[in-house]
């Protein structure tokens, strides 16, 4: 009872990561769910397909606002579409980040995992990234990662898939000098880019511009039209 507890909370947490601005806690939520996905050496925990739905369900509720616009019967298919298309996706990954529990360079290959998914994501049905990992660090000094070119925001993914994996395997006490070495790395980099990120100077009242950001009212085939 006590696992699916954790796991539930895991999930609502993930799913209000970015409206909520708590872009520290997926990274203590996905390290939990490597440890779970390590621990699970025989058989690939099914029982994870819970909470990827309740997050799913969560996620995806912005949806239903379409309901003014392609009323309930449109609305709803899309809906259940966008519901399947994640949960299926995602439980697609977890497998995947399952499979490469026991190779040397696991957070490297999680990573790596998530980032080539994730761009595979807008070729889908719906075209558009939903679910993405990058959509939780929205305040996060990782924000700086998408500088990197042909690989943009999901680089923001890979960071955090990797980091999150990599604190996962400290815990567990399976660390190598490679991942110790890449550990040492990204604290002294998160650090550095969380005092940019955080004191950086405030610009002067007079010469403070108010900026508004209109969004047309399209219709919502144009939006999707690729």
């Amino acid at each position: 009872m006590k696992r699916w507890s954790i796991a539930i909370a895991g999930a609502i947490v993930m799913a209000f990561a970015y409206e909520l601005n708590l872009y520290i806690a997926p990274f203590l939520v996905l390290a939990g769910l490597f440890i779970v996905l390590d621990r699970s050496e025989k058989k690939f925990p099914i029982w994870l397909g819970v909470p990827v739905s309740l997050f799913v369900l969560i996620h995806s509720r912005w949806l239903l606002s379409l309901i003014q616009w392609e009323g309930w019967l449109n609305t709803s298919i899309i809906f259940v579409l966008a519901l399947l298309y994640g949960f299926t996706w995602m439980m697609a990954t977890l497998f995947l980040l399952w499979k490469v529990g026991q190779k040397r360079l696991t957070p490297l290959w999680r990573g790596i995992i998530v980032l080539v998914m994730e761009w595979l994501i807008p070729l889908g049905t719906l075209g558009y990234p939903l679910f993405s990992i990058y959509y939780t660090e929205a305040y996060s000094p990782f924000i700086r990662l998408c500088v990197f070119p042909f690989i943009g925001a999901r680089s923001i993914s890979f960071g955090v898939i990797f980091v999150s994996s990599l604190l996962a395997t400290l815990i567990q006490g399976k660390a190598n000098r490679i991942h110790l070495g890449f550990a040492i790395f990204f604290s002294l980099w998160f650090m550095v880019a969380s005092s940019g990120h955080i004191w950086r100077a405030l610009p002067d009242g007079p010469r403070q511009v108010d900026v508004i950001v209109v969004q047309p009212n399209l219709a919502e085939k144009e939006k999707l039209n690729t």
